[in-house]
C-alpha cells in the first residue's frame, strides 16, 4: 500500500511540475504583443477534431483514428474561404506516448494557406484519469496571387508597388503545444500555437513585405455524459483567441444508441459577435466509420450575401488489433 501511495503521489508531483512551466510559458509567449486572427473556421474541429488543433489529444483512440474534412463557408459570396483538412493520429510504442500527422489547406479570395504539422503527446495516467502534454511541429506555406485582386481604375491588377500581379508564395515554420485532462466523462484542454510568432515574406513589384500572423491561446473542453442505456448528453466548448478577436463556439448534442448523434451549437461571445447558428448530426456506420455533418446559419450582415456555410467530414478508425495483434518473430539461433 505505501509503495502504490508513494507512486500516485510521485505521479503528481510530476504533473504539478510539468503544468507550472507549461503555465509558465503560455505567460511568457503572451507578455508580446498578438496580431491578426489566424485560425479557420471549422464547426467539427470544435466539436469532433479537436486534436487538429491541440496536440495534447493525439491518440485518444484505440487503434489509428483517420479523418477527411472539407468546408464551403458562405455559400454564394465570391471569394469566401474553402477549406480542406485531414489527419491520422494513434498510440505510439513508446510508453505513455501518442503521435499524429495533419494537413489543411485554406482558399479564400486571393490567398491560399497550406499547411502540414506532426505531433507528439506524453500521457501520465493518475486513477482512472490521465494528463497529456503535446507539442506541434510544422510548416506552413503562403500564396498571394495579385492577379485576383482588382484595382477600381482599369480592373487588371491592383496597381500597388508592393504586390506583384504574379504569384508569390513564402513557407514558414510554426511550432505548438498543449495540456489536456482526461476523465472517461469528460475532457478539458489548453494549447497555444504559432508560439514562435513566424513572419512570411512575399515578393512585391521592388520590395519584399512581411505578413504576421500572431500567437493564439486556444481552451475547451468536451464530454460525454450517459442519461439512459441508450441516451447521451455530448456538450463541447472551444474558445480561441490572439487577445484581439475571439472566436467562441459552444454547442450541445444528443447521442442515440452510440451510433446516432444531433445538436446545435453557436459561434460568438457576445451580442456584437455572434456569427453564426450552427447544426450538427453524426452517424457511426460499421466497421469504425462515421460521418459528419454540419450547416452554418449566419445570423450577423453576411447573411445577406451567402446562403450560410456547409462542411463535410468522415472518420474511420483503424482497429488496433490490425495494428498491434502480428505475429511475434523469433530468430533462429543460427540465422540471427
Amino acid at each position: 500500500m505505501q509503495d502504490s501511495s508513494d507512486k500516485k503521489g510521485y505521479k503528481i508531483i510530476k504533473f504539478i511540475f510539468y503544468l507550472k512551466y507549461f503555465l509558465i510559458i503560455c505567460l511568457i509567449l503572451f507578455a508580446f504583443n498578438l496580431n491578426a486572427q489566424v485560425f479557420f473556421n471549422s464547426t467539427h474541429i470544435s466539436t469532433w477534431h479537436q486534436q487538429f488543433d491541440q496536440p495534447a489529444l493525439s491518440g485518444q483512440s484505440e487503434g489509428i483514428r483517420t479523418f477527411a474534412a472539407y468546408r464551403s463557408q458562405w455559400v454564394g459570396l465570391q471569394g469566401a474561404p474553402n477549406t480542406i483538412f485531414l489527419g491520422a493520429d494513434m498510440k505510439l510504442p513508446l510508453k505513455n506516448s501518442s503521435g499524429g500527422v495533419f494537413l489543411s489547406h485554406d482558399m479564400a479570395g486571393a490567398t491560399a494557406i497550406t499547411s502540414a504539422h506532426v505531433t507528439y503527446a506524453y500521457s501520465i495516467p493518475i486513477k482512472s484519469n490521465s494528463i497529456s502534454i503535446g507539442a506541434k511541429l510544422g510548416i506552413v506555406n503562403m500564396t498571394l496571387d495579385g492577379s485576383k485582386l482588382v484595382s477600381p481604375s482599369d480592373n487588371i491588377g491592383i496597381e500597388d508597388p508592393l504586390i506583384s500581379e504574379n504569384k508569390s508564395s513564402t513557407i514558414r515554420p510554426e511550432v505548438g503545444i498543449g495540456v489536456a485532462f482526461n476523465h472517461p466523462i469528460f475532457f478539458a484542454h489548453l494549447f497555444v500555437n504559432n508560439i514562435a510568432n513566424f513572419t512570411s515574406k512575399l515578393d512585391g513589384f521592388d520590395k519584399q513585405f512581411n505578413t504576421s500572423y500572431g500567437r493564439y491561446l486556444g481552451v475547451g473542453g468536451g464530454a460525454e455524459i450517459p442519461l439512459s442505456q441508450k441516451f447521451s448528453l455530448n456538450p463541447s466548448v472551444l474558445l480561441r483567441s490572439d487577445f484581439v478577436n475571439y472566436q467562441f463556439d459552444i454547442s450541445l448534442s444528443t447521442t442515440f444508441l452510440k451510433k446516432y448523434t444531433f445538436g446545435i451549437g453557436s459561434r460568438g461571445y457576445n451580442k456584437s459577435s455572434f456569427e453564426s447558428l450552427f447544426f450538427i448530426t453524426k452517424i457511426k456506420l460499421p466497421k469504425g466509420i462515421g460521418l459528419m455533418y454540419s450547416y452554418d446559419l449566419s445570423i450577423n450582415s453576411i447573411k445577406l450575401a451567402c446562403n450560410g456555410s456547409h462542411e463535410v467530414s468522415i472518420q474511420y478508425i483503424i482497429p488496433k488489433k490490425y495494428v498491434s495483434n502480428r505475429t511475434k518473430i523469433i530468430n533462429h539461433p543460427r540465422y540471427l
